[in-house]
């Protein structure tokens, strides 16, 4: 065993390892003797001089045991797609990736999610998911008619941003607004008088942590 194969590192973090998030995994990591790599994506890239084909800084022509997604940077559609091009590769290459790309993908995209949610079985609220404003229209008319108020969600996003409730067709944003994309959800009232969402981190098919926001 070379020098460098004996310290080479085990785990990649991918983010700037700055914010407490980012700071609380690297102890955690470190506690048990493992000192990953910090790097943020937008660092990363392709290179067919390295015998991974990845260029990252810190591994050089290693490839690690795992790797530790904290945050996909916006950007590009074009730079987006490369850096979840980064995490498909570095699956190909045997790595174990948390979050693996394909995961990020379906719960980025909210009509995705919509899809495996009703495939697996779970209660969701009716949901369309489309480009065409006529047919989004129709949809909010349509639910309008049977009493019921429809959320509008920007189909990438997070925190609420963007979220507005619509209770006629002539609300809807206009296309422009939402990047082209309708993502409408009809409205489910709380059961209770305060709304309550459950927030639950599964890993291997394990829920392993949850929590209640109110």
């Amino acid at each position: 065993m070379t020098s460098e194969t004996a310290i080479a590192p085990s785990i990649i973090l991918f983010g700037d390892g700055r914010d407490w998030h980012g700071r609380s995994l690297r102890r955690a990591f470190e506690r048990r003797g493992i000192k990953p790599v910090v790097a943020p994506l937008a660092s990363c890239g392709f290179s067919t001089e390295t015998a991974t084909g990845l260029a990252i800084p810190g591994l050089g022509d290693h490839c690690p045991h795992g790797a530790f997604v904290r945050f996909i940077p916006g950007g590009s559609f074009e730079q987006v797609t490369l850096y979840l091009g980064l995490l498909h590769a570095l699956r190909e290459l045997g790595v174990t990736v948390w979050n693996d790309a394909r995961g990020i993908e379906r719960c980025v995209d909210k009509s995705t999610t919509t899809f495996f949610l009703q495939k697996a079985g779970l209660p969701t609220p009716r949901t369309f998911a489309g480009v065409d404003h006529s047919t989004a229209e129709a949809v909010v008319s349509r639910l309008a008619s049977e009493g019921h108020k429809v959320v509008e969600k920007p189909l990438f996003g997070a925190q609420g941003k963007g979220v507005r409730l619509v209770e006629a067709a002539s609300e809807l944003s206009p296309p422009e607004a939402v990047d082209g994309v309708y993502y409408l959800q009809e409205f489910v009232p709380p059961a209770q008088e305060h709304h309550k969402d459950w927030r639950l981190f599964v890993c291997g098919e394990r829920v392993v942590a949850s929590m209640i926001r109110h």
